[in-house]
């Protein structure tokens, strides 16, 4: 925990082969436990319910939210111009954003719908330019619309 309060905070944290040298862990499990210690900080579920959680932005995609006003095919070389300490300031905007809302049922019956829509949809397109979506002779969407 020491090298947490030095500010290891990252899997790419300069202080983490100091830690593996120190703890006799490999740096992958190093690693490791410093995603799964941040997780523990950033985000709490309950194990009994059954809500669905959204995933927690990344710092790219909340840097093209950012860009709304560019071309979307220019967000990627945008990003690419970035410095590494831009993009680290990016992260850390990340990691200040609380855990993405639980949804209810509504919530979750409404977003499972509006998906299947739109899976209905590519479906349909990929049908019509000769894609084959059977999974075992079923078609593929109707696994998932049951």
């Amino acid at each position: 925990m020491t090298f947490w309060g030095k500010g290891m905070r990252r899997p790419t944290s300069n202080l983490v082969s100091d830690a593996s040298a120190i703890s006799g862990l490999s740096i992958p499990k190093v690693k490791r436990w410093i995603q799964n210690h941040k997780s523990k900080l950033t985000c709490t579920t309950s194990k009994k319910s059954r809500i669905l959680l959204s995933r927690k932005q990344t710092a790219y995609n909340l840097f093209c939210s950012s860009l709304q006003d560019v071309d979307f095919r220019l967000w990627g070389k945008a990003w690419a111009g970035l410095s590494e300490t831009e993009k680290e300031n990016w992260k850390d905007k990340v990691d200040q954003q609380p855990c993405n809302e639980e949804m209810d049922d509504k919530q979750r019956n409404s977003l499972i719908t509006k998906q299947l829509k739109i899976m209905t949809q590519v479906t349909e397109t990929l049908d019509k330019a000769g894609v084959v979506m059977y999974r075992r002779n079923i078609p593929l969407l109707a696994m998932y619309s049951k």
